[in-house]
């Protein structure tokens, strides 16, 4: 008899699952604090790979973070202060306006 072979679930149904965690998501970061801050996005500020910049007073931007990437609020001499995990479920991250702790949304 051998008719067409049953299709495939696990190659049909992937539009109606999550994204997978290994993919880049677009975060807005927002800053309460009244001065421009030193970041570092990557694992650890001074000993780590990553990438340094600043984040203006008032002012939101977007970075694009893979799951589980930190960002982190650095003095200068690019000591860490304050940090988060970055999620895949994370839209939203605030600098606080101590200027030295960050909340995820």
């Amino acid at each position: 008899m051998g008719g067409p072979p049953p299709p495939s679930s696990s190659s049909s149904s992937s539009s109606s699952s999550a994204p997978a965690p290994a993919g880049p998501v677009s975060v807005t970061i927002r800053s309460a604090c009244s001065r421009t801050v030193k970041v570092f996005y990557g694992d650890k500020p001074k000993f780590g790979s990553g990438t340094y910049s600043s984040i203006d007073s008032n002012s939101v931007q977007s970075h694009s973070f893979r799951p589980g990437e930190m960002l982190w609020i650095v003095d200068e001499s690019q000591n860490g202060l304050g940090s988060t995990s970055v999620g895949s479920g994370t839209r939203e991250l605030e600098i606080a306006s101590s200027c030295t702790a960050i909340s995820s949304r």
